[in-house]
């Protein structure tokens, strides 16, 4: 039996709904941040390899329009994915007779449950796991534009 979504007229709901978007809006400016680097990184790694100056204006373009439409892409996926999360609730394991499996139990610290009483244990978690990939793409940049400035600098 599925549950049934919370009504997101109470001050709760509208109150997740607006960090909802106040995280959408740390979202896009992160990938906003990760297409810049991105193209700086482009343009580096176009000159340690040897690249013509006349040319990357070109490879400048090309990376901001396909960075640009990845960002915007992800960006429009992410708006949805939050805003369905405020209506989500975590499900909670059915209690059965059966007996726990061996291993250790893994208890829930009062942060946690907190956090799920009020509703946003869904939402920081889809927000922790959707801008690791921008920032993995920062940090991935990062890297590569100083591999090329070494490389330049040789």
């Amino acid at each position: 039996m599925k549950p049934k979504p919370a009504s997101a007229l109470t001050p709760k709901g509208v109150l997740l709904y607006v960090l909802a978007y106040l995280l959408w809006l740390v979202s896009i400016v992160v990938c906003v941040v990760a297409v810049i680097q991105l193209r700086a990184t482009a343009n580096a790694l176009w000159a340690a390899l040897g690249g013509d100056r006349y040319s990357v204006g070109v490879v400048n373009q090309v990376s901001l329009l396909l960075g640009g439409l990845a960002a915007l892409i992800y960006v429009m996926y992410l708006e949805s994915y939050y805003r369905g999360s405020v209506t989500r609730r975590v499900q909670r394991p059915e209690a059965s007779s059966a007996a726990p499996t061996q291993g250790p139990v893994l208890r829930r610290s009062r942060i946690s449950q907190w956090l799920t009483r009020v509703g946003l244990a869904v939402l920081l978690r889809r927000f922790a796991i959707t801008i690791a990939i921008p920032l993995g793409v920062i940090v991935i940049s990062l890297a590569l534009l100083e591999v090329a400035l070494r490389a330049i600098h040789r």
